[in-house]
C-alpha cells in the first residue's frame, strides 16, 4: 500500500510470520539537500490486552489493583496475578481504565503508573455507592516498562458478569 505525501513517499509492507506480524515501514524524502532516507521499525507480535476485577475488593492506601480476569490478552504481556502490564516492544501505546467506587468515602482516586510514575489520573467525589470515573491515555513506552492502575484507598466493585472495573491497553505503533 502505497500513500504519496509531498516530498514523501511511504511504503507499508505487512508480512506475517508464523504468528508474528513484521512491519516494515520505508520512508523516501525528495528535496533538493536529502536524495533519500530510509527508516525500518520492526514490531514483532500483536500486542492488546483487557482485564477486569471479578470481586469486590478493600484496598489500603495506594495500593495496586489486580484485575483477576482477562477477556483478551495477546502478546501475554498482562500479568492478571500482579496486575502489571510488562511493556514488550518500544512504542506507542493507548490505555483504558474505569474504576467503581463502593466503600462511600468521600473521594477515591484511581491512578495510570509507570514505573512508579503518575501518568493519568481518575477521582469520584463519592456521591454514594456505585460511582465511577476512569480515563484513557497515549504514551510512548520501552521495553520492559511496567504499567498499572492503582487506587488511594476504599473499595472498588468487581464482578464476575459485571465488569465496571476494567484495564486495557494496546499497542499502536
Amino acid at each position: 500500500m502505497a500513500f504519496l505525501l509531498p516530498s514523501v513517499s511511504v511504503f507499508f509492507v505487512l508480512m506475517m510470520m508464523t504468528n508474528q506480524y513484521a512491519i516494515s515501514v520505508n520512508a523516501e524524502a525528495t528535496n533538493e539537500e536529502h536524495h533519500s532516507v530510509v527508516k525500518r521499525a520492526i514490531v514483532y507480535g500483536r500486542v492488546a490486552f483487557s482485564a477486569y476485577l471479578s470481586s469486590r475488593t478493600m484496598y489500603l492506601d495506594n495500593e495496586k489493583i489486580v484485575f483477576d480476569s482477562e477477556v483478551i490478552n495477546d502478546g501475554e504481556a498482562y500479568d492478571k496475578s500482579s496486575g502489571i502490564f510488562t511493556v514488550p516492544a518500544t512504542g506507542t501505546y493507548l490505555f483504558a481504565f474505569q474504576f467503581e467506587d463502593w466503600s462511600n468515602t468521600d473521594q477515591q482516586t484511581a491512578y495510570l503508573m509507570v514505573n512508579g510514575n503518575i501518568i493519568s489520573s481518575a477521582i469520584i467525589k463519592t456521591l454514594g455507592r456505585s460511582t465511577q470515573a476512569g480515563n484513557t491515555v497515549i504514551v510512548h513506552l520501552h521495553k520492559n516498562d511496567n504499567v498499572y492502575v492503582q487506587v488511594n484507598l476504599g473499595q472498588v466493585y468487581g464482578s464476575p458478569t459485571e465488569r465496571y472495573t476494567t484495564f486495557s491497553g494496546y499497542l499502536l505503533y
